[in-house]
């Protein structure tokens, strides 16, 4: 009953805040688990902090743009005979942006992942081969490093160009945990 009531206070206190809070950007993604299995990944953005920091040296001024994001992401992979995987990885990201729009950050995300087996087979008391279903649920966290081109500080588009890097682990499981390596390459769209 505690855990009911944690729930709704939770989702009221969620659908009460949404009402004034509206996501900065919208992110697509091809979320390659060891590169090439394929995968999607989506998400919505809001800036939670920006600051700007200004580096002299000798005659030249840089200034630099610092953002850190939450970014609620949901997704999936697929490696064939091995798993199917959905995902749901809430992330934040600092993000340290140049003058002509290159940006580099670090994400750091963590969530839930079920992977389900393929073609898994049990033996019964009367020696009959049944195919079974067999799924796991994990704990994902993810991290790794953004390198993108932010058009929008252009005016070219209200849109960035990112590739992503990162360890996707999964635990428990069997061996303590799982670790996938992953390319996300993927497209932001700005709202304003």
């Amino acid at each position: 009953m505690k855990q009911i009531l944690y729930l709704l206070f939770g989702f009221t206190t969620v659908h009460i805040r949404a009402q004034d809070v509206k996501p900065d950007f919208f992110t697509a993604s091809y979320f390659g688990e060891t590169v090439t299995h394929p995968g999607i990944k989506l998400g919505i953005g809001f800036d939670l902090k920006s600051w700007e920091t200004s580096r002299v040296r000798s005659k030249d001024t840089t200034i630099l743009n610092k953002q850190i994001t939450f970014i609620p992401t949901i997704g999936g992979f697929y490696h064939k005979r091995f798993q199917t995987a959905v995902f749901v990885v809430p992330e934040l990201q600092y993000t340290l942006y140049k003058q002509g729009g290159n940006y580099f950050g670090a994400r750091l995300g963590i969530g839930y992942m079920y992977g389900k087996v393929p073609d898994v087979y049990e033996l019964t008391a009367q020696n009959e081969i049944n195919r079974i279903s067999v799924g796991y649920h994990y704990l994902a966290s993810n991290f790794g490093i953004v390198v993108g081109k932010d058009f929008n500080v252009t005016n070219l588009a209200p849109v960035n160009l990112y590739a992503a890097p990162q360890l996707l682990v999964a635990i428990p499981s069997a061996a303590g945990s799982l670790s996938y390596f992953v390319l996300e390459i993927g497209v932001t769209y700005h709202f304003n």
